[in-house]
């Protein structure tokens, strides 16, 4: 009996220290898995962020081509440590200071704004190429951004924070995008901007400030 008891005991034991070493093993293991895998996971959420918006955005399905191939080569040259947080940082602070976004809102406010409105074909025409004249001075920075957001400022709304944005096409009156458009032109014209046909290709921009990183 006393045999079988200890043996019983030293069954219990043991049993208690393999399952044990299986929890020791079980969330070792998934602790290591995280901690190994937390950058790629990291960058994959925020890449796939950044993806959607680009997907979302008005920018044409060439750009958003060029410039998903783009966040896909920063993020696996970051993941695979080809890149580091710095390099990461530096990329921020070129887009930021580059004039792209801005030149990207230009290039969107055609479809956006002018292509659904109500204006006459030549209207829409002239207003097309007024975007393209502006987009061109602020690329060759002939035009202050300032001025630009200024001149446009009829097509933005305040929200309940302050906080300044884009009104939807159907907030837009036809007379405010008139004045908008008036005021681009005003700002073309000012820097003596040709009037002339300019296409910019907002996808090989990105990539430009990517590769100077």
């Amino acid at each position: 009996p006393e045999r079988n008891g200890g043996s019983t005991i030293l069954t219990c034991l043991t049993v208690g220290v393999v399952i044990s070493l299986v929890v020791v093993v079980v969330c070792g293991g998934a602790a290591w898995w995280v901690v190994a895998n937390t950058k790629r996971i990291a960058t994959d959420a925020v890449k796939t962020g950044i993806q959607n918006v680009i997907n979302e955005s008005e920018l044409s399905t060439e750009d958003k081509v060029v410039v998903n191939r783009q966040i896909d080569r920063v993020a696996d040259a970051f993941k695979q440590g080809d890149i580091s947080l710095e390099d990461m940082g530096d990329i921020m602070t070129n887009l930021g200071e580059s004039p792209l976004f801005v030149l990207a809102i230009v290039e969107a406010a055609g479809s956006m704004y002018i292509d659904p409105s109500e204006l006459t074909p030549d209207e829409k025409a002239d207003a097309h190429r007024t975007l393209e004249r502006v987009a061109r001075g602020i690329a060759e920075e002939k035009i202050d951004e300032a001025k630009l957001e200024a001149a446009i400022d009829g097509l933005r709304t305040t929200d309940e924070n302050g906080q300044r944005s884009m009104k939807s096409a159907d907030q837009v009156s036809t007379e405010e995008l008139k004045q908008a458009i008036a005021n681009c032109r005003e700002l073309a014209d000012d820097a003596a901007i040709p009037d002339e046909e300019f296409k910019l290709n907002i996808g090989e921009e990105f990539k430009k400030v990517v590769d100077q990183a």
